[in-house]
């Protein structure tokens, strides 16, 4: 009932809590004096106790009504929203932080990443498992996988015909090896992951049958994950794909959309499509993050896409450098529902991105030696368990955001109408800004990223050849 009101929720509840403490404070006044009269006094409380009952109900009848008046809209259009980012942790924002230079567009997929790498956890043991915990938090394999059943219940959930969310996990296994059965069970029941028969013997076949998967869970956005070359003396493969395709909730008037200059540094500026719209969206300019904080919601859906914008033009490097979740979660609670002008660049790119160097940075290091241990995968002497050694991981993601709404994918692998009004504010993203995408109920952030140049179309982030896998 709070979010029809269209203000601040701790606002309405305190207004309501002040009203039944002061009906309260008055009765026990009453009660405390003192009268000769038994009897009279008795009359006079019962009187005030109706009194105030019909009092209050009066209150509460009127403030609902206010309510029902003020918003006029129908209860399937209701816009919630309660910040919550509990699901996701230091470890998506490093990843931010790692991978972000000053000239260039990113996008990765906490999400894929922290999946497969959970994956690899439930096999690991030893050496490897301690180093899985440390780098990650990781604790006990039955929280974990109730906590990622939990959320990627929630993001299946998430989305109605309209909008589409895929998670499509896949572990190719080469046809000489047998998995554990309880892995392959732990896999499939709380990671939704198939097990999926290959033959590594023959790369192109199964460089082919990985190609086709990815292609299908990612509606034909992503086509090529990996190349024969990269199965050579492959054992097992884990593939991950997140696709996502929404449609704003308030959709961007085609005919709003004006070209204008986007400030790619404080001196130099590019000319590029600018998408407007002026409408109730929750907002908040944080004076912590020297930004401003938009959200932008999807239609039926628990999906947002939240822009945080610097206050200066050439502000992003230090916004990336400072944000973190403790503060970015106390400012969202800021944010509150106001009529906003925005004025957002349409933009499409694609970014891929090994993580072999940044994982090794990170803390990992024996996944990647001949001293790996993934003895809970399959069954065999130690000469097959030998085997398995990641030798990269691999992420591939695109968005593309205009007037109807988002398209945003990623694919990772292991390689083992406008108001009545003046606007409250305006929202103008003409200068380089961060993003991500998250669903709301439990908080996963599944895409973050950062735009820099609204113009650029292709990048990708190489494993440093000279930091090859130790042998």
């Amino acid at each position: 009932m709070f979010l029809l009101f269209g203000g601040s929720p701790y606002l309405r509840c305190t207004n309501r809590t002040l009203t039944n403490w002061i009906l309260h404070s008055s009765l026990i006044a009453g009660l405390s004096k003192s009268h000769k009269n038994n009897e009279l006094v008795l009359v006079r409380i019962v009187y005030r106790m109706l009194l105030y009952f019909v009092l209050g109900f009066l209150l509460n009848s009127v403030l609902c009504q206010n309510v029902t008046n003020e918003t006029n809209v129908n209860v399937d259009d209701i816009d919630d929203f309660y910040p919550n980012i509990q699901w996701s942790d230091a470890f998506d924002w490093k990843l931010l932080k790692t991978l972000s230079n000053e000239s260039s567009n990113v996008l990765i997929s906490p999400l894929s990443l922290r999946l497969v790498l959970a994956i690899l956890y439930e096999g690991s043991s030893g050496a490897t498992q301690r180093e899985f915990e440390s780098v990650l938090r990781f604790t006990q394999k039955d929280t974990l996988r109730e906590e990622f059943k939990s959320s990627l219940d929630a993001l299946q959930n998430s989305t109605d015909g309209e909008n589409v969310l895929k998670i499509c996990t896949s572990l190719f296994l080469d046809s000489s090896v047998e998995a554990k059965e309880k892995y392959a069970e732990t896999i499939k029941q709380y990671y939704y992951t198939d097990l999926v028969p290959s033959n590594f013997s023959d790369p192109e076949s199964a460089s082919s049958q990985i190609n086709a998967w990815v292609e299908e869970a990612t509606l034909g956005l992503v086509s090529h994950l990996t190349q024969p070359e990269d199965l050579d003396a492959m054992t097992l493969l884990l593939a991950n794909a997140v696709y996502f395709k929404g449609i704003w909730r308030y959709k961007f008037p085609k005919e709003n959309t004006k070209v204008d200059k986007f400030y790619v540094s404080p001196e130099q500026a590019i000319y590029i499509p600018f998408m407007t719209i002026t409408e109730q969206f929750f907002y908040y300019e944080s004076s912590v993050l020297d930004a401003k904080i938009l959200r932008l919601p999807y239609k039926s859906s628990n999906i947002s896409m939240f822009i945080v914008l610097p206050l200066s033009k050439g502000g992003l490097p230090e916004l990336i450098r400072k944000i973190n979740l403790v503060d970015l979660h106390r400012e969202l609670f800021q944010m509150n529902k106001k009529l906003i002008q925005v004025s957002i660049p349409k933009f499409q790119f694609k970014f891929k991105a090994s993580y072999y160097n940044l994982l090794k940075d990170y803390g990992f290091r024996t996944m990647f030696q001949n001293t790996a241990s993934f003895t809970q995968i399959v069954k065999g002497h130690s000469s097959i368990l030998r085997k398995l050694v990641v030798s990269d991981i691999l992420q591939t993601t695109g968005i593309q955001v205009d007037e109807e709404g988002s398209i945003a994918y990623a694919a990772t692998d292991v390689i083992v109408g406008n108001k009545i009004g003046v606007p409250d504010s305006t929202f103008n993203a003409s200068h380089p800004f961060l993003f991500f995408l998250q669903e709301d109920k439990e908080g996963t952030v599944f895409f973050v990223g950062k735009i820099e140049n609204p113009l650029q179309q292709e990048l990708e982030i190489r494993r440093n050849k000279s930091d090859e896998q130790e042998i």
